[in-house]
């Protein structure tokens, strides 16, 4: 029931307001702004601060989050209270919407540790086995950790995932939470 949508154009040059503007006018509850191009970590860094939630999920302009996403985030943080960033599977698909991979195929899970520095440490080992469009984390933690580092065009996410590891718990699940849209252009 406690959500919102908050929409931050991150310089686009696309008719994004206007998109964003009728579902507004639908009486979709979104908070919009628009803020000249720096950069996805900035974008997600403003979102946070707008945020008026203890949560945070996080959907780009090229992920599809399934429609019970939320519900199962909120099963999550009900099952383990404690921990602050919580994660899932997602789908790879093209342009056209055709199932490529899924992420989490391409890693052992029976290798990572999700506990308190060890998960940063199995990130730094791994590689990135948490896709953004399936995280969902505690608000508190992530300005506690600095959010992410704008100076990053690419890897913020990576570096906020390890930031949030060395101080606190992740928890998984192997539902599949969302679809990532990849093309050449990313």
């Amino acid at each position: 029931k406690n959500w919102e949508i908050i929409v931050i154009d991150d310089g686009s040059t696309d008719n994004t307001k206007e998109i964003i503007n009728n579902y507004i006018q639908q009486g979709v509850l979104i908070k919009y702004y628009k803020q000249k191009n720096k950069g996805f970590a900035s974008a997600r860094n403003k979102a946070i601060e707008m945020s008026s939630y203890d949560w945070i999920v996080i959907i780009d302009h090229d992920d599809i989050c399934f429609n019970d996403r939320l519900e199962k985030h909120l099963q999550q943080i009900k099952a383990e209270p404690n921990t602050k960033l919580f994660f899932g599977d997602t789908i790879h698909i093209n342009d056209k919407g055709d199932h490529i991979d899924t992420h989490f195929r391409k890693f052992n899970f029976s290798k990572i540790e999700l506990d308190k520095i060890s998960v940063a440490n199995s990130l730094l080992y791994f590689g990135c086995f948490i896709d953004s469009e399936s995280v969902m984390f505690d608000k508190k933690s992530a300005v506690k950790v600095g959010g992410f580092n704008e100076k990053y065009k690419y890897l913020a996410d990576y570096d906020f995932f390890i930031k949030m590891g060395e101080k606190y718990k992740f928890s998984i699940t192997f539902e599949k939470l969302s679809y990532w849209r990849v093309h050449n252009a990313q």
